[in-house]
Parts: C-alpha cells; structure tokens; sequence
C-alpha cells in the first residue's frame, strides 16, 4: 500500500474542480482514539474497499472524512492511514473540526464524538448530486457498488439495504478478496424487522413482535431472489443462494434456523428495553435496523430535511429518526436494494455500540457516564409532527451542519 508520503494534499483553499464530476458524495466521520477497538484496522478496509471499488466500478465520488475533534495526542487521520495512490475517480476530503468547536456542545467532556453533527458538516459541505452516510468500518458489496454506477439512483428515494455483520479480526489478505471473505463469514443478518445471529441461530425481533419478525425474514428471503414460499422453503432458497455462492457454511446455518420454526429461541435474549421495542406501534414501516450504516438521498432532500437532528447526546435513534421522518413528511418514499446490494459491517467491541447481545452494556455505560440518549417514544413523537406538518417541519435551523463555520480541509485527487 502507497503511504501519505507518495502522496500530495491540495490547499485548503484549492478551487479545482473534481474531473469527473462526482457522481456519489460519500460521508463518514471518525477520529483517532481507538474507539470500539481495531479502530485502524477496520477504518483502513473502509478506506481501501471504497477506493478500490470505485476504481474498480467507475464510480466518479468523493469521500468526505469529518474528523471530529481530533486527539492531540495522537496523529491526524491524514498521517495515520495509508492512502491509495489509485484513487480511481474518487476524491478524499478530509476536514477537520477542532476541539474548540466540539467544546461548545453539552455533553463535550462526555462524548468526544458527535456522530450525527459531523455528518452533517459533510453533508453541508458535499457536491455530489446524491449523498450517502455510511461509518468508517463498512464494506459494500461489489453488487451494490456496481448498482451505484450505474447512475439510476432516483430524487425523492431514501435508499436502505440490509447490513451483514463480519469478525472483527480480519484476515490479512488483497481487499477484493476480503469483500468476498465477508460474503463467507458473515456473523449476523441485519433485515428491515430482524436480526438474524448465524452463531447461534437466534432471531431476533426489530420493532416488531416475533412472529412478525419471523415472517418478515422469510418474506425478505423470498422477495431476494423474486419468488413466493413458505416459510421454512423461502429460508431454503436463502440457503441455496449462498450454496450457489459457494457460501456452504453460512447457508447450513441459514436451514438450521429455519428448522427451528417458531422455536423457543426466537427472541430470547432480548432485554428490557428491546421488549419496549418491539411492542412498539411502529408509525411508519421502515427498515431501520441498522440504520445509520446505510442512508442514501438526493442532495436536495437531505438540504430540505436539513440533515440529521442535531441533538446533543448519544447517537442511537438518531438515524432511525432521520429515516421515518424523512418518510412521514412526504418527502421521501423508502427503497430497499435487494440482497446482495447489500453492505458489510466489520465487528466492534460489545458496548460500543448497539448489537442485541451487547445493548445492556451499552446501556450502563451510557448511565455511568450520564450521557442523555433518546428513546423510541422520542422518535415516533417527532415523526407524528412530521407527518402533520409534512415538508414544511425540518430538525434543525438555517446554520445546520455548523454551516457559517470554517474548517482546515485536506484534499487528494481523484487518479483519473
């Protein structure tokens, strides 16, 4: 891999034009503190799977990296990862947001990262027609990056699609072989209304109860590959999809859970407050689960929705939130990429953020740490006004996204 040192950051101030226009503004935020452990590791694959794929597919694009009050202790973001120097048609901009702005909200001394704020400093400041947020321990799919360029995404579509959970420990092999080694190990199944756990074989209900859960894993398992079936036969055909794949192990776990029908095992685990979810009366039917990995819109709805609610405290909800209330509006209606326009999630430490089998601790760390966060009756409260005020209600004012604001930006050009 070519270091930073073989590569030559623009100005700050550089007006030159991307060519060719990008197409697709990708935004993530992170910073250098080892958040989740592996943190370098996983947001070097992020780095090299997005190059690489854009390359690789044409997809003229630009990463938009907020680094987020940067530890002073620890390098920048720019001297700590490596760069490819073939980019492909794909520009980095990385911008930083200083400690000094990060020090004027609430919970600074608490929370060091502001997910959702950053993300829409990028968004703010993105030029691509369409704009997708994502994180920095992400893969996609070939399937889905060859969809993107195509250039058929549509305005007025909020685009989702099913995250698949991977170890965190990678093994150390090229990154077009480690995308498909995702497809392979896959850990966990992120649907619209389930989680499915491929260890263990625990399915998991999202806002739902769960029979409706285990419907809706058939139903999605049926509509992937375009056919009607009965439960246990569309999660057989799930299975033989990944057979055909050469997936053997991941599709003999999908049929021992089919077996299990409507076993005792079907949301056993689920804590207190997943139980809250699922009794939920779900305003409006969308694939939240997982939400924030995964949001794609046209540049102008996410200018008239103003981005994501810019709420000072944890971030859990908030892109759930985004998606229903962006719907409830009128301003968007949901599309769900069939699988495998699917996108792949590099495991990070239980607690750290939110897994079925890790919430509680994620819970109590937020509690000790007195860390406001919102809970699922915020979100469909907010999305009924949404839905009375329709696309006159946005989150946040007019300077959404730190938007008068200047920030150091570091550039790379895109190779062709």
């Amino acid at each position: 891999m070519t270091g930073m040192n073989q590569a030559t950051p623009l100005p700050p101030d550089s007006h030159a034009e991307q060519d060719p226009p990008p197409y697709l503004s990708l935004v993530v935020t992170s910073r250098n503190d080892n958040h989740g452990q592996n943190i370098q590791q996983r947001m070097q694959a992020f780095v090299d799977g997005w190059f690489h794929q854009a390359a690789k597919h044409g997809l003229a694009s630009e990463l938009i990296f907020v680094e987020w009050n940067p530890p002073a202790d620890r390098p920048r973001l720019i001297d700590s990862l490596n760069w490819p120097e073939n980019r492909g048609p794909c520009r980095l901009r990385l911008i930083e947001v200083p400690e000094q702005t990060h020090n004027l909200f609430s919970c600074a001394d608490r929370l060091p990262l502001y997910q959702f704020i950053a993300k829409n400093v990028g968004i703010r400041r993105a030029k691509a027609p369409f704009i997708l947020t994502s994180n920095i321990d992400i893969l996609f799919s070939d399937e889905l990056m060859a969809y993107l360029a195509t250039r058929k995404l549509e305005k007025g579509v909020i685009y989702r699609n099913d995250r698949l959970d991977v170890p965190m420990e990678l093994p150390s092999i090229p990154i077009g072989e480690l995308i498909t080694w995702c497809q392979s190990n896959t850990i966990r199944i992120n649907g619209a209304s389930w989680t499915l756990d491929m260890r263990d074989g625990n399915l998991f209900a999202i806002a739902t109860t769960p029979l409706a859960a285990w419907i809706g894993f058939a139903t999605d398992a049926s509509i992937a590959f375009g056919k009607s079936a009965p439960l246990i036969l569309s999660s057989l055909l799930l299975a033989g999809r990944h057979v055909w794949a050469g997936n053997r192990i991941l599709a003999s776990r999908i049929v021992k859970t089919a077996m299990k029908g409507m076993g005792d095992k079907i949301g056993e685990k689920r804590s207190k407050a997943m139980e809250y979810i699922t009794r939920s009366k779900r305003a409006i039917p969308a694939h939240t689960n997982a939400c924030g990995d995964f949001e794609l819109m046209d540049r102008d709805s996410w200018f008239s929705i103003q981005g994501y609610p810019e709420y000072e405290g944890y971030s859990m909800h908030i892109d759930s939130l985004l998606l229903l209330c962006a719907i409830a509006s009128g301003r968007v209606r949901e599309e769900i990429l069939k699988y495998p326009m699917a996108h792949y999630h590099i495991e990070h430490s239980q607690g750290s953020g939110f897994t079925p089998e890790g919430e509680r601790q994620l819970f109590e760390r937020l509690a000790k740490k007195g860390i406001p966060f919102l809970l699922w009756e915020d979100v469909e409260a907010s999305v009924e006004q949404f839905r009375s005020f329709g696309t006159k209600a946005a989150f946040n004012d007019a300077l959404w996204g730190l938007e008068t604001a200047i920030f150091n930006e570091t550039i790379l050009k895109e190779s062709v």
